[in-house]
This record gives structure tokens, sequence and C-alpha cells, in this order.
């Protein structure tokens, strides 16, 4: 039996393959489950991750929308009733991200082929991109999720204009992707882009989806409203994007998410963004057109574009993890690319798809590899807590110097021992003096007999090492690449 999310005129072709068409799509989720899984605890949670425990935890009944992102934390809240391992936390991600999969594949079987669907469903399961997404525990892979599940309702909307369920089924998970992150807002604009385009001479089709539309407004406001009163809460400091974000973006999104190494890997990459964007232009242009490539191509350039004249103003919201939810389309477009490369000069196409592959290659190897994370973070707070916890004696004390807002984030997560804690503000970076720091390190509340420092090495300067070994026993010292970790004793104690 055909797929129920096949459309009519493409249930020749899935009937023309040799086997079951359940068989590779599982063979590629099967692969994907593999990827997000393996080494899903590898990494310490980030502030990020801390703050996505901290916020579900603190999910009141009557919910509110608390900085437009309710749904996750509701979710993240019952999930974690049943655990608080890392990994397990993480796992919830790698579901919708496993979901994700499944969807890229149907959406590219109704509005094209079985192949294209296949050939996405591929290059979205071993993005690296997506796969940091799958293994940290944030609301990035359910906002794919939800939205790609309503691109899929809309088009079985708009091929069943007289059914109600897909156009209800369309404004449902639109607004619940909006109520995971706003921004998927953007995704609903370009709906009614394609809606308008392709009923222009049907007003009366028009007419049926304007009640949904209305609907995804209404449902939408409260979230959206929240997201804009929410200024003094975690933001992002991103730089206004020029045209060579935009160009390289795609590079983030497919295969290589980290800064490369100069000078060949630069090079590399730069002619590898020169390829996706040209297959882009070939899924566009080449003849014969596919009539829904431009469906697609409203899905993944309107947000970008929208996005893109946003940034340009006080704040950028140009981040990569935000940009995600344009990734399934760019995919796509990629997939029908390959198809009609391998069509017509099959040697051109497998040399793109050499240049992919290692780039690709080159990407997994530095996710797995790496001790930071794409966007640069190298937080290893686990281990700065577990060796506290080990090394640990009574009537020690913690004194935890972070510049950000909720400090305790990490030892409310991580730790379970009984020392006294103290959070303090570091120096600002223009006051990293002898004479400021001396001053700032003797109004610290250090213990009288043992105490551990935290302290951010961004702020780590030759001075202020000097000083904590001139004042106290340094009895240890470890680099825990984001934070330095001293335990001091004052110099009437003697020396472990």
């Amino acid at each position: 039996m055909s797929s129920p999310l096949a459309s009519p005129q493409r249930i020749s072709s899935i009937r023309e393959i040799p086997f079951h068409p359940g068989i590779p799509i599982g063979f590629i989720v099967l692969l994907a489950a593999i990827l997000y899984f393996f080494q899903l605890d590898a990494k310490s949670l980030w502030i990020d991750e801390l703050i996505s425990i901290a916020d579900a935890q603190n999910v009141a009944f009557p919910p509110t929308f608390s900085k437009g992102r309710l749904l996750y934390y509701i979710l993240l809240r019952g999930w974690m009733l049943l655990g608080h391992h890392d990994a397990w936390l993480r796992s919830l991600s790698v579901l919708f991200a496993l979901g994700s999969v499944i969807l890229i594949y149907h959406l590219g079987c109704r509005l094209f082929r079985p192949a294209t669907g296949l050939i996405a469903a591929l290059l979205f399961a071993l993005s690296p991109t997506i796969i940091n997404h799958a293994q940290e525990v944030r609301y990035y892979t359910l906002s794919l999720f939800l939205g790609l599940a309503g691109s899929l309702l809309l088009v079985r909307a708009i091929d069943r204009p007289g059914t109600i369920q897909p156009l209800l089924g369309w404004s449902i998970f639109r607004i619940l992707a909006i109520v995971t992150t706003p921004i998927n807002a953007a995704l609903a604009i370009a709906d009614g882009a394609i809606v308008g385009w392709h009923f222009r001479h049907n007003g009366r089709a028009i007419g049926r989806f304007l009640g949904g539309a209305i609907a995804i407004a209404l449902g939408s406001l409260p979230s959206l409203y929240s997201i804009l009163n929410s200024r003094g809460s975690h933001w992002v400091e991103a730089s206004t994007p020029g045209l060579s974000h935009v160009l390289r973006e795609i590079r983030f999104l497919t295969a290589y998410p980290f800064p490369p190494t100069p000078p060949y890997q630069t090079l590399f990459f730069q002619g590898f963004i020169l390829v996706l964007w040209g297959l882009i232009a070939i899924a566009l242009w080449l003849r014969p057109p596919e009539p829904r490539i431009a469906w697609v191509s409203i899905w993944a350039f309107v947000p970008l574009g929208a996005i893109f004249m946003l940034s340009q103003g006080s704040r950028s919201f140009w981040v990569t993890r935000y940009l995600l939810l344009v990734s399934p389309y760019l995919f796509l477009s990629i997939a029908i690319a390959l198809e009609k490369l391998w069509q017509r000069w099959r040697i051109l196409a497998l040399g793109v798809l050499l240049v992919y592959a290692i780039a690709l290659s080159l990407g997994l190897h530095a996710y797995y590899t790496r001790s930071d994370r794409y966007i640069g973070v190298t937080g290893n707070y686990r281990d700065l807590i577990q060796t506290i916890s080990n090394r640990e004696q009574p009537g020690d004390r913690i004194l935890w110097i972070s510049s950000h807002t909720r400090p305790q984030l990490t030892l409310n997560h991580y730790y379970s021992g009984k020392a006294s804690i103290n959070y303090q503000q570091p120096l600002p970076r223009d006051r990293l003096n002898e004479t400021a720091l001396r001053a700032w390190i003797a109004q610290l509340p250090f213990s009288p007999s043992r105490t551990w420092l935290v302290y951010p090495n961004n702020r780590i300067t030759p001075e202020f090492s000097t000083l904590l070994e001139n004042q106290f026993q340094v009895q240890f010292h470890r680099d825990f690449r984001n934070a330095h970790l001293w335990l001091l004793a004052p110099r009437s104690l003697p020396q472990n």
C-alpha cells in the first residue's frame, strides 16, 4: 500500500521501486539514530541547556508564555519526571530530530518524488549542525519537526482544498511551531505567499485558507507578545549580517559550521559554498522546471529575507541556530539539483558528490572530535564540579565568579555536595589591572579553611595569577577551558 502522504500522481513511481519504499528511509532513520545518540553524553551541558532545564522547572500551571517558548518547556518538564541524566534530557531533542528526518522525506515525496525525499532526508540526517542541535537540551529540533509538519499539511490542504482536516492540521502545527519559538512566524508568512500564488485565480480557495491564517495569527499573539517584552532576558549578541553572511550560512547549515583552518580548508570551503549555491540555482532554473520548487524556495528565502531585514536594525537575529527553520527547504533544493545533474551530466554529478562528501566528512570529524560546539562554547562544568565533589572537605567554600545573570544554574544541576556557595561578578575587562584586582580579591568572602575558586578564563591575567599565589596556598589548579578552578588555603595552613 502506498504511503498516505504520497500524492496520487506519485503512486506509480513509488510502485516502480523494486523493494518496499519504507526500507530506504528506514536505513536513513537508523543512520540518523546512530549519529544522534553517538557520544550524546560526551560534552557537558552548556549554559543555554541549563537555562532550558531551569525554565522547564519553573513552568507554572496554568502556564504563561514565558519568552515565547512555552511548548518545549512543558514537554521537557514532563520528560524530566523520568530522569535528570544529561543523556536522557538530550534524548528528547533526538526524538524530534528523528521525526524531522521522516517528515522531510514525506515532504519530498509529496512535492516531487521518493528519490528527492530520500536524498533530502539523508543530507538532513548527516548535517553536523542538525546533529549538534539533536544533542542538546534545546527546542530547535522540536521547532524543525513542527515546521515540517505544518508545511506537509499545507501541501495536502492545497492538493485537497475541499478537505478540512489538513487545513485544520496546518493551522494547529503552525501555532505550535510559533509557540515553540516565535521566529517560526516567518514560515506562516511564506505559507501565505504560496497559497496566494497558487490560488491567484481562485478567490474562493484563498478564502478557505483565510480562516486558518486568522487562527494562526490569533493563536500566536501571546507568544509573540511575550518575546517582544523579554528584552531583559537572554539574548544573543550577533553582528549585523551582510552578503558574505548570507552566502556562507549555507555551509554552516549543511556540512561544516566550524571556522575552517587556513589556508587549504578555507579555500576548499569557499569553493564548496559556490558549489552549493550553484546547485540551488540549478534547482531553480534548469529546464524542464520542477513546478513546486518555487514553494520550497519561498519556504527557504522568505524567512531568510525577513530575518536579514530585521537584523539590519538595532539587534541582529542572524544566528545559525535561529536560521535552522529554513534548512529542510535548502536540503530539498539541493536534492532536486543533484537529481537533475545525475540525469544530464553524470560525471559532473559525481564530482559534486565527491566535494560534498569531503566537506561532510570534515564536518562530522570536527564535530565528534572537538571539545567545543560549533558556536564556540567550550564549557566543561560537569568535570569541574565533579573535581570539587571528589576532593571537597568539611568547611570548604565554593566561590563562583561568573558574569552570567544566572550563575547558579550549573551548580544547581551538577553539584550535590555540602560546601557553602557564594556567587560574585568578575571585574570588568577594562579594570583588570593589579591595583583593582588586589582590592577586588581583598573583598571576596574566602573561607578560613579552604576555598574552591571558579574564575572565567576570559578574565585571567598574569597579575591575577600572581596575586593568588602570593596571598594563598594554591593546593590545586586546573584549566577547564572556559573556567579555571583553584583550591586556595590561607598561608597559615599547611599545604596538602
